[in-house]
This record gives C-alpha cells, sequence and structure tokens, in this order.
C-alpha cells in the first residue's frame, strides 16, 4: 500500500514515534528531524540537555556582594536564593553563583552547568574520554556531580529542580 501521507505528515509521525516523544513540550524542543529517504533513517535532534550554566563568583561577603549582582542580572530581592552546602555559604542570583566561606575545595570548578537529565551528562563524558571525580548525590537544587572534562576542565553539574519555599506561608 502506498503512503500517501506528506513528507511533513511523514515526519510529524516519526517525531511522535522516535524514542517514545509524545508529549508536546518535547516535541517543542525538537529543532531538526532529518530523513534519509535510502537508507529509512530517521535522525531526531534535540535541544541538548543543558538548561543554563552559573558563573562561579567567590566573594568575601555574600550579602554584600548581592546587591551588585541582582543588578546586573535585573532580579528582584525575592528572586535571590540562598542555601549551604557544606562548609560554603551560596546565593543564586540570575546567572550567577555567589560562594563564600572554605570555597578553596571548589576552586577548580570552571562553572556550574544546570541539566535536565544526569544520566545524559555521564554517558557522554565517560565516552568522550572524560572523568567522574565526584559521583551524582544529593544537593540542595537537586542532583550534583563533579566531572573532569578529557582537556582538564572541571564543572559541576546540577540536575536541577525548581526552588520550592516550604517555608513560606499561605
Amino acid at each position: 500500500m502506498l503512503d500517501r501521507r506528506t513528507l511533513a505528515e511523514q515526519r510529524e509521525m516519526l517525531l511522535i514515534t522516535v524514542r517514545g516523544i509524545t508529549d508536546a513540550q518535547a516535541a517543542k524542543r525538537t529543532t531538526v528531524i532529518e530523513w534519509h529517504k535510502a537508507s529509512a533513517a530517521v535522525v531526531v535532534r534535540c535541544m541538548p540537555n543543558i538548561t543554563g550554566v552559573l558563573a562561579r563568583v567567590v566573594v568575601e561577603d555574600l550579602e554584600a556582594a548581592i546587591p551588585l549582582y541582582r543588578e546586573l542580572a535585573g532580579v528582584p530581592p525575592e528572586a535571590v536564593r540562598r542555601f549551604g552546602f557544606r562548609d560554603v555559604h551560596l546565593a543564586r542570583v540570575g546567572p550567577f553563583l555567589l560562594l563564600s566561606g572554605d570555597t578553596a575545595p571548589y576552586a577548580d570548578r570552571t562553572a556550574t552547568v544546570l541539566v535536565e537529565r544526569m544520566d545524559l551528562v555521564i554517558a557522554a563524558v565517560e565516552r568522550c574520554g572524560g572523568e567522574i571525580l565526584e559521583d551524582s548525590s544529593p544537593a540542595p537544587n537537586g542532583a550534583r556531580l563533579i566531572a573532569r572534562h578529557p582537556d582538564g576542565a572541571v564543572f559541576e553539574y546540577i540536575e536541577y529542580i525548581e526552588y520550592i519555599d516550604d517555608t513560606a506561608s499561605d
């Protein structure tokens, strides 16, 4: 039986069936679909796993530093997310991650990278010859791991969970 659907209709069907992509959000994230007619192969390229990158800034006084970074990022005071991790006090201010306290153990980090799926990070780092320095473990904002890329750069990856203030009252 001859398939009389247009190429666009066939691509839409492929988008829905390839790798179980069925929801509208996943469909919107797909940017390129290639149909290789000769081999009947489909290549689906999606937006990267990375959802954000935070510039790491070590500061002496966290509270004194926040106003400048708030102004640079254009965020209101209530958008500043303060939290602690081990012996470090942190504040996320838009695209900045401010650190104060005992930051020496973290001085080698190039940046903090926010991702949707940690398993994809682990697979990519290992496939390309990198090394997982600290396995994925719980942290204040979601699962966290530290990886050294083959070029020597060290990154912190966070499988980011949107912060919910459970101390706020209704």
